[in-house]
């Protein structure tokens, strides 16, 4: 398989993953943290292609939260939360190899835009 096609890889016609998604990435080199979006075009059980303006280093350890395009139960908002390594990249992408994964529920906000400060509420303990 070509560079090209582990970097932007083809949707197959039928794939289960047949949705472009939205994500968020993160991942440390030395002290640092560094963060970024992506957009998901191919996701299987081991790999997951995203295009993104930022993308991580080749080798890089990152997780990524995906927000899923289904509700749990037809109400709450699910994200795929991945962590694994990044085995292909270049300036429109990235093909990162699956080594964990796990689906959590998230907040309204997690892909949307943050609260502002009018809406923005504390709580003291």
């Amino acid at each position: 398989m070509s560079r090209t096609n582990l970097v932007r890889p083809r949707r197959r016609a039928g794939s289960p993953h047949d949705y472009a998604m939205d994500a968020h990435f993160s991942y440390s080199r030395g002290r640092r943290l560094f963060s970024g979006t992506a957009r998901v075009c191919d996701l299987n059980a081991e790999f997951v292609g995203f295009e993104s303006e930022t993308p991580p280093p080749r080798g890089t350890q990152v997780e990524m939260h995906i927000a899923w395009p289904f509700l749990l139960q037809n109400v709450c908002p699910l994200q795929l939360v991945v962590q694994g390594t990044v085995v292909e990249t270049d300036s429109a992408g990235a093909v990162v190899r699956i080594d964990d994964y796990e689906f959590r529920t998230c907040g309204r906000f997690s892909f949307g835009q943050a609260p502002t400060a009018q809406n923005a509420c504390s709580l003291i303990a």
